[in-house]
């Protein structure tokens, strides 16, 4: 079998824009904070689909 390994650099700052949203009201503890979402990477594997990306969030 041969595998493929994709190297993907994530920073603090990532290059393009982020979507952004505001978390589900049953997962508040408090306030309503913003959301950032840079998904740099999704994935249909067999079992699952994966996501890997920067996720920034208010506090």
């Amino acid at each position: 079998m041969h595998t493929t390994t994709r190297l993907t650099r994530l920073t603090a700052r990532p290059e393009g824009s982020s979507s952004t949203d505001h978390p589900r009201p049953e997962r508040l503890l408090r306030g309503n904070p913003l959301r950032e979402t840079w998904n740099l990477i999704e994935a249909d594997l067999p079992a699952a689909q994966e996501f890997c990306g920067v996720w920034r969030l208010e506090n």
